[in-house]
């Protein structure tokens, strides 16, 4: 082998070389779509919702409902461009918020933008491509044939420009004045490629006995002529009207009386190109009349009200009767926020209609298991429902006040079942009671002066002297702090127990009787007891129903008694901002007593009264206030 072969077999691989070094290369780690992944990182700082977890699964959902559905999962503000039409299938498992986004971004055709906390989806802008770039008409002088290449060029201008190169006058009538052309032809005569690009574009193409080439319109197929104008979809069938237009993409114009439904669905999925497979007849008759509706959301309403169903499996959709095994789905929804007992009893009873519906609680989730649109429908509904709830911290600052003053004076003589000893305090308040022995030697001190001489008092004789006086003030405080869920009960409870004893005496046998007796301590409470229940609005202020129950023991009527009790309570419905106090009182209670008791006539004498009466007076007065604090925890 030759040096110049040897050169002609390495030249391909020097060259391959040469391009990879030259090459510029790009920075690792660095896309296309850099700025909008720079823009959720700043985002994300200060909008909470982006990092939050999700999982959503949607089958052939435009766009904007599905952005709908993770906006209001996540409480994310986002204002979508009403021009975007397109589709969205995929399964986000515990996917965060921006990288949905982020996937969407990649993906199709749109670019994000930020104001504030609003995230703006918009269409990406791309600069218009010239005129030149997107028409090009060369004609072969030789052959005579000519090749084109055309992209989106008004048909004014594709008339012109073919005018010019071949020198062929063409005539576009005002019908066709606004459409736009696409096509690619090459090499064919000019007669032959105005005939393909008519086809192509849906209009015809006439030459006229003067040389002209005339464009117009197409005339519409006429209805004796029981032909199927494919691109609208039109059809009358049976006693039914079927009128089906694919409007863009995913958007449907549909008008139907009383048409058979498998009709409807084969002329839907031809008209919409989307494939299916008809899994047995279907014996329904539908109507349905829309000037736009989204595919999704016709095959939703379709089928609602018969006895036909789909499912979405591989990128078909399977269509037959309900009770098809193969129609059937199952889909598990793990709770996030709510609890599944709680969540079931909510759901409304149509939603329920034809699923079955099972708890899971050892993972708080449901499984529902039925036809596709209806699991579909009520997870939808499962997903809106499971939101955060708050949950509210409430502080309560209990002020209870009590002020008394007691008064008892008086002399009080008597005769006891035995002697007594004596006993007492004498300062600062005097209260003793004289054992008969201490009064005899008061006595005999007494006697021997003049004409004093008393007797001796019996052994279980006595007198007790009392005089003495009490002003007090007690004031308790307790802060005790309370947390619940928004909508649920928080109680608190501050109390005393007290027992009375019952005696039952059980009498057997009706000759030699036998008694038993019982004896049970029963409990008594006495309790400031406070239940608080708010429900937070979504202004961030607090409706809380409060109520309140205070009661205390009184003296008991005998020993073995109950004790006696007075009762304090009231209920309140008030409104309140978050973390603001309010103030519940006036549980006011005032207890008087004065008793006097003495010998008659001698016991109303100035001053000898004091002798011959015993009197008791008091007065007690008690107040509770309640400070109250609802503070909301996200």
């Amino acid at each position: 082998m030759n040096l110049r072969q040897r050169f002609l077999l390495l030249f391909p691989l020097i060259s391959l070389v040469l391009i990879l070094i030259t090459r510029p290369v790009s920075a690792v780690g660095q896309t296309e779509n850099t700025p909008v992944i720079q823009l959720l990182d700043s985002l994300s700082n200060k909008i909470p919702a982006l990092n939050e977890n999700i999982d959503i699964t949607v089958n052939a959902t435009p766009v904007q409902e599905f952005l709908r559905g993770v906006a209001n999962q996540t409480g994310l503000n986002i204002n979508i461009d009403p021009t975007l039409n397109f589709t969205v299938t995929n399964n986000f498992v515990h996917v965060r918020v921006r990288d949905i986004l982020q996937f969407l971004v990649d993906n199709y055709d749109i670019n994000l933008q930020a104001a504030g906390s609003i995230i703006n989806i918009r269409k990406n802008k791309h600069s218009p491509v010239p005129l030149s770039d997107r028409l090009k008409v060369e004609l072969d002088t030789l052959s005579d044939h000519v090749n084109m290449s055309i992209e989106q060029v008004p048909i004014q201008d594709l008339a012109k420009e073919i005018t010019r190169k071949t020198g062929n006058n063409i005539v576009v009538t005002p019908e066709l004045s606004k459409k736009v052309i696409s096509s690619y032809i090459q090499n064919m005569p000019l007669t032959d490629a105005m005939d393909k690009l008519g086809m192509e574009n849906n209009f015809t193409v006439t030459k006229t006995d003067g040389g002209f080439y005339v464009w117009e319109p197409k005339q519409p197929v006429r209805a004796n002529e029981m032909q199927l104008h494919r691109s609208s979809g039109r059809n009358s069938i049976g006693d039914g009207t079927i009128d089906i237009e694919a409007l863009t993409i995913d958007s449907v114009k549909i008008h139907t009386a009383n048409a058979p439904l498998d009709k409807v669905v084969e002329k839907l999925f031809d008209v919409c190109h989307q494939p299916y497979k008809l899994l047995g007849p279907l014996t329904d008759n539908v109507s349905i009349d829309y000037d736009r509706i989204s595919f999704a959301s016709l095959i939703d309403e379709l089928f609602a009200g018969t006895d036909a169903t789909f499912k979405y499996v591989d990128g078909r959709y399977w269509v037959g009767k309900r009770n098809i095994d193969a129609l059937q789905d199952v889909k598990m929804i793990q709770l996030k926020y709510r609890t599944v007992d709680s969540l079931v009893q909510i759901i409304p009873t149509q939603l329920k209609t034809g699923v079955e519906i099972k708890e899971y609680p050892d993972i708080n989730s449901i499984i529902l298991s039925g036809p596709q649109e209806k699991v579909n429908r009520l997870a939808t509904f499962v997903h809106q429902v499971d939101k955060l709830i708050p949950v509210i911290l409430i502080e309560v600052l209990i002020i209870d006040n009590k002020n008394s003053k007691a008064l008892a004076t008086g002399i009080t003589a008597g005769l006891s079942d035995e002697p007594v000893t004596t006993k007492g305090t004498v300062f600062p308040s005097v209260d003793m009671t004289l054992s008969s022995k201490a009064i005899n030697n008061l006595i005999d001190g007494l006697n021997g002066f003049g004409w004093v001489n008393l007797g001796k008092v019996k052994s279980n004789f006595y007198v007790t002297l009392k005089a003495l006086e009490e002003d007090g003030v007690i004031d308790l405080r307790s802060t005790p702090q309370l947390s619940t869920l928004n909508g649920h009960k928080a109680t608190m409870s501050i109390g005393n127990t007290e027992y009375y004893k019952e005696e039952m005496n059980t009498i057997y046998g009706s000759i030699n009787t036998q008694s038993q007796v019982a004896t049970t301590y029963k409990p008594v409470n006495a309790e400031l007891a406070v239940t608080i229940r708010p429900i937070v609005a979504g202004n961030d202020e607090v409706t809380l129903d409060i109520k309140v129950e205070q009661s205390d023991f009184t003296s008991r009527i005998s020993e073995y008694a109950p004790p006696g009790k007075v009762s304090r309570k009231f209920e309140s419905l008030i409104r309140v901002k978050d973390q603001e106090m309010i103030l519940l009182g006036g549980l006011e209670e005032k207890e008087v007593k004065d008793t006097r008791s003495g010998l008659p006539l001698l016991a109303r004498i100035p001053i000898i009264r004091w002798l011959f009466s015993s009197r008791e007076k008091s007065n007690t007065k008690s107040k509770l206030n309640l400070f109250i604090k609802p503070t909301i925890i996200k």
